[in-house]
């Protein structure tokens, strides 16, 4: 099995690499703007050794430089499988290069970031070693989002799409509408600042969908659950919200808080005037403009996770 790994750059490296300096004079502005540099050099130093260590139990790993891959000037590998070591971020741009490939998220410093995709850090992942080399590795399989803008397929995510207008201070109006019965279709109209599609990944403590979703319980209207709550990486279902309502406390729409499972299909068509934007993963960005249509659904295409085998 080809193995490749992939570590995402600390702080230090990342700002030597953007502003183009050299680490003493990176270490000079850090002080001049009264930033914790002690902080920033022992993280620095956890990540790189944690690194290393991984490296040298692995025997033999592709280094995979993802920055490059990016920015379209290096070639993507052909791999079995990916250990992405960094954050959950980092982890979501590695997913999206590398989402046939098996997954395995290594958190680099626990001490100084939150995760809820990864599923190692350096410890445990070194307890699992063995099983990933003799290939007897446990694996999950995530739920993804399928998203189509004016019929053409976009990059599948993993945790949320969200379509949100780009002027802040204005609203959006569309017109959302699922088949949920058999030559019976359900249709309203809202008006709302934008809308969060998730995947069970994007469902956890923390995320935008739950943060986003604290409004839920103020709402009159009992149509739909009054809370967003977590829910199984690999169920087939994705779920939406609507943020910023129109009539705030008295809105009375019934799509708020929308369970779509897999084989349904949400359609969106963009009514307002103002120009959206779609992200997906917050990597991918496009344009929604008056008269486009949306479709949101559960992807046939799973991202293959893999998790600590005493889980």
């Amino acid at each position: 099995m080809k193995i490749g790994l992939a570590a995402k750059y600390s702080k230090l490296e990342w700002d030597q690499y953007r502003l183009g300096l050299s680490e003493e004079k990176i270490l000079d502005q850090y002080k001049q703007q009264n930033k914790d540099v002690e902080k920033i050099l022992q993280s620095h130093s956890r990540q790189k050794r944690n690194i290393e260590v991984l490296l040298n139990k692995l025997g033999s790993a592709e280094i995979v430089d993802i920055l490059a891959i990016t920015k379209g000037k290096s070639a993507k590998p052909e791999l079995d499988m990916l250990i992405a070591m960094g954050g959950d971020n980092f982890f979501q741009i590695c997913s999206h290069y590398f989402a046939d490939n098996y997954l395995v998220g290594v958190n680099t410093d626990p001490l100084t970031s939150k995760w809820v995709l990864l599923k190692f850090n350096s410890e445990t992942l070194s307890l699992e070693l063995e099983n990933i080399l003799n290939e007897k590795f446990k694996v999950e399989e995530w739920s993804r989002i399928s998203t189509k803008l004016q019929n053409q397929q976009l990059e599948n995510a993993n945790c949320t799409v969200a379509l949100s207008i780009k002027a802040t201070d204005q609203i959006s109006r569309y017109l959302l509408s699922m088949e949920k019965e058999l030559g019976k279709i359900d249709s309203e109209e809202q008006k709302f600042t934008g809308i969060l599609v998730v995947s069970g990944a994007g469902s956890e403590k923390g995320a935008w969908y739950r943060n986003a979703g604290l409004y839920l319980p103020m709402i009159n209207s009992k149509l739909y659950p009054n809370a967003t709550t977590a829910f199984s990486f690999s169920k087939s279902v994705i779920k939406t919200l609507v943020r910023e309502p129109m009539d705030g406390e008295d809105c009375h729409y019934k799509w708020l808080n929308q369970t779509i499972p897999a084989g349904q299909t949400l359609k969106l068509k963009y009514w307002a005037n103002d120009i959206s934007e779609l992200s997906i993963d917050s990597i991918k960005r496009y344009d929604v403009k008056e008269g486009d249509e949306l479709e949101f659904s559960v992807s046939d295409k799973k991202l293959r996770v893999v998790v600590p085998s005493s889980k």
